[in-house]
């Protein structure tokens, strides 16, 4: 303490001149001890700056309190604070933040878009917040081939091997189980020697490097074609009279079609539209059966859900089966037992592709020409919303088509510069464009998609390979986007490796 006193009144230990200066001021310090005065001013705040981005798979560790920003504190020991997220399940699912402001775990699911947290650390009693966002990358699955069926989705590896995710419910993921899995799986017995796969309704069928097929799921019309009817086949199965000479092979919802090597169709499972194509007697198959005029000249199939149509080598398109809202293209409203000729594509056609009730085909030209119901915007040729019993052509997709492909009721292109545009029903998000409408009947541009050699439209998502990677969007409730959740993503998103 310090303080002045005006006339010295008694003397301890002062010098000689200080005695003789009686009339002076004086100074004198008396340490007391007790009350101190204010101490020091500690101000607590966090540093609002990114995390690094984090990859599913991949162990993380990041330590917060390099973020901590103390001032007035002059003998500072950032040990001493401590840490809690205010809402720990906000954090990345697999990473979890200790006491100590140590962030640390392995993600488990992609958050391309970032998980945001709100993190709280304390200091001597003072405490400061703020929210942080940390982008969860995932290692995409590597593939060279793949396709979406109504809720699952199969894809043929580099090393040939099928892996397939999603619903589950009739075997058609190929494990042996019936369980549903949001990430991809071995299908058994079917780890190499692949050469495409295709999902159906809900059973999946594979050609093999050999040029046989193997098919499995739900069998109850005979889908399978393996000579029986059983309501399940949790594992492949070969179908009957096609261990070779299979160029190429298609699923529609209940029935399967292969074109073989020497140019011939062959169909068989459910008939009750005659989508097989054999005869007027409308019998399920549970062996493959030739369609009739197609036992050669033919160069590819494409199916809907009750109705097929098939290239010729000539470039012209026929089509057969159910016709409700003329989906077969032959200017009628009614159903053919047998191939019919498609109004105005007896050549220049390179593929056909069915959806539900609508067709499509691009044409050697590159441009693409739709068919059928046009409800929900899947015939891309805007208002309005009116069926065509002939093709008609889709004017924002007139030329650099490499291939399509038609889903329940959306159908989307790959384009020769790598691009993918979608059009049509977009009531899960299966268009992949955030904020489209419902009903979308004019093709539009995915965004963020680049070096897309292939795309796959099923019910209601779709999947496309894009720089040997598989990524996929749209409704995800079985996890038939593969990401590891049941979260349905406007966006494309990568399928996880298994």
């Amino acid at each position: 303490m310090t303080f002045r006193i005006k006339q010295l009144v008694f003397a301890v230990c002062l010098s000689a001149a200080a005695l003789s200066a009686a009339a002076a001021d004086y100074l004198v310090v008396v340490p007391v001890k007790g009350k101190r005065g204010p101490g020091p001013n500690i101000q607590v705040s966090l540093n609002a700056a990114p995390l690094p981005a984090a990859k599913v798979g991949t162990a993380y560790t990041y330590d917060m309190k390099s973020l901590l920003l103390v001032t007035g504190d002059p003998s500072l020991d950032l040990t001493k604070s401590t840490w809690a997220a205010v809402n720990a399940s906000q954090l990345p699912a697999g990473l979890t933040l200790a006491s100590n402001g140590v962030l640390s775990g392995t993600p488990t699911l992609m958050n391309e878009a970032g998980a945001s947290f709100e993190v709280v650390s304390t200091y001597k009693s003072k405490s400061g917040r703020q929210v942080y966002t940390i982008v969860v990358n995932g290692v995409a699955l590597q593939v060279v081939q793949l396709s979406a069926g109504d809720d699952h989705t199969c894809a043929v590896t580099p090393a040939g091997g099928v892996k397939c995710w999603g619903l589950n419910d009739y075997g058609q993921l190929g494990t042996g189980t019936q369980d549903n899995k949001s990430t991809p799986v071995d299908v058994l017995g079917l780890t190499s020697g692949v050469a495409s796969v295709w999902a159906g309704g809900q059973h999946t069928c594979a050609l093999t490097t050999a040029g046989g097929l193997k098919c499995w799921g739900r069998n109850s019309y005979g889908q399978l074609g393996n000579g029986s009817m059983s309501a399940v086949k949790a594992s492949p199965v070969a179908v009957q009279g096609l261990a070779s000479g299979v160029a190429m092979v298609r699923t529609g919802w209940a029935h399967t079609c292969a074109v073989t090597s020497a140019g011939g169709l062959k169909c068989w499972g459910r008939d009750n539209y005659g989508q097989l194509g054999d005869s007027a007697a409308l019998t399920n198959m549970s062996a493959p059966v030739d369609v009739l005029g197609l036992t050669a000249g033919v160069a590819s199939v494409g199916l809907g859900a009750n109705h097929s149509c098939a290239v010729t080598t000539a470039g012209a398109v026929k089509c057969w089966g159910q016709n409700s809202v003329g989906q077969l293209g032959n200017n009628t409203y009614t159903n053919k037992p047998t191939p019919a000729d498609v109004v105005g594509l007896t050549s220049g056609v390179k593929s056909v592709e069915g959806g539900f009730v609508h067709t499509c085909a691009v044409t050697t030209a590159g441009g693409v020409k739709c068919w059928g119901d046009h409800s929900v915007g899947q015939l891309g040729t805007g208002q309005p919303l009116v069926e065509s019993l002939v093709p008609v052509d889709v004017p924002g997709v007139t030329g650099g088509v490499a291939s399509l492909s038609a889903g329940d009721s959306h159908n989307c292109v790959a384009t020769t510069a790598g691009r993918v545009k979608c059009w049509g029903s977009n009531d899960m998000g299966q268009l992949g464009i955030a904020g489209a409408p419902v009903v979308q009947p004019d093709p539009l541009d995915v965004p963020g998609l680049q070096g897309v050699s292939a795309v796959d439209a099923g019910w209601g998502h779709s999947c496309a390979v894009v720089a040997s990677s598989a990524k996929c969007w749209g409704f995800n409730d079985y996890g038939q986007l593969g990401n590891n959740s049941t979260t349905s993503s406007p966006t494309p998103i990568n399928v996880l490796p298994q």
